[in-house]
């Protein structure tokens, strides 16, 4: 049985926790799935990963010939329908290349923390950790440091993929690494190896210089409320809808986050519509190293990706995060 530790209970050990009493309570969920979180050394963290087989997609001694099913070792517990080309990806697989990738960069894997993030029977992962040696402070007094994050699945829905982001320390919100980059990203068809991973963070490590200076100058670019205002009304509100669009609002105000109100009663057909930052939200907490009313791009960002951390569905988290560059344009242009 699966045992991990959920962010919830920060105070029991990672072995005291079984996977049926996270089910019972998850903290997050990814694609439908309840998710399991526990934090360790880097290398500690390859215990937790699970391995799968496929086996033939049978129903009453009638097989489908285009399709496997893949199961969990170890409970017989399928977790996907998959056609026979795919190619299944052991997520320690994944994992040990990356890791064979950062000590030929020089990094020693053993020395990190390390965070995995995993669905209830481990069809998907996501690791998370720092590479050291890149932390910064863009201006406001609030550093950043960069991140790794490793994914895989093995039910079709994540391909092999390792991502940088800039992980602001004070409240914990993160934004992808290089405008417009995609990271590393390979389709389950085709194998993987610590050369192509390494090439990767070679290159992308050589950009950190340039990711700095653009979240120096969106620090340096100032950006009005009146600005603010359609941006959050039209661009924002067409991509993350008009919850969001209210709540962020507020947050961009008054540096608190906020819940967006079900408008109830009678409604006039005939009446306007009311704009997203017209909507009313009930505040919530303040939220740490915010900075309101918002007067740069950079701090918009950050109130983004505030939001987009906030998430509890994991899929729709690492979407949103990956949208802040789109969202952003409009306004650092």
């Amino acid at each position: 049985m699966l045992t991990l530790n959920r962010p919830s209970v920060p105070a029991l050990d990672v072995r005291q926790i079984t996977l049926d009493q996270a089910l019972a309570a998850p903290a997050a969920s990814w694609g439908g799935q309840p998710v399991l979180t526990t934090r360790d050394r880097l290398h500690a963290l390859r215990q937790f990963l699970p391995s799968f087989h496929r086996e033939p997609f049978v129903l009453n001694g009638n097989r489908n010939p285009a399709f496997d099913v893949i199961v969990e070792d170890g409970t017989d517990y399928p977790v996907a329908t998959v056609s026979r080309s795919y190619g299944l990806v052991q997520h320690a697989a994944v994992f040990d290349r990356a890791l064979e990738s950062l000590a030929a960069l020089g990094f020693d894997p053993h020395g990190l923390d390390a965070e995995l993030s995993l669905t209830a029977h481990g069809e998907r992962i996501k690791v998370g950790f720092t590479i050291p040696g890149f932390d910064f402070d863009p201006g406001d007094g609030c550093p950043l440091v960069l991140k790794m994050n490793i994914l895989n699945s093995v039910d079709k829905t994540t391909a092999v993929a390792i991502e940088l982001e800039w992980l602001r320390l004070v409240c914990g919100n993160g934004m992808m690494y290089g405008i417009g980059s995609a990271g590393f990203r390979k389709a389950h068809f085709r194998g993987i190896n610590e050369a192509d991973i390494a090439e990767y963070l070679t290159a992308s490590l050589r950009g950190v210089p340039k990711d700095r200076s653009l979240m120096q100058r969106w620090l340096q670019s100032t950006v009005s409320m009146d600005r603010l205002l359609p941006w959050v009304d039209q661009e924002l509100c067409e991509l993350w809808g008009e919850p969001t669009a209210a709540r962020l609002w507020h947050i961009l105000q008054h540096g608190q986050d906020a819940k967006s109100e079900i408008v109830r009663g009678n409604i006039d057909e005939n009446a306007p519509p009311v704009p997203a930052h017209a909507r009313p939200v009930t505040p919530l907490n303040d939220i740490p190293g915010a900075f309101a009313p918002v007067g740069n791009a950079y701090h918009v960002a950050q109130a983004l990706a505030w939001v987009a951390k906030e998430q509890s569905n994991m899929g729709t988290r690492l979407k949103r995060i990956k949208e802040i560059p789109e969202l952003m344009r409009p306004l650092a242009a």
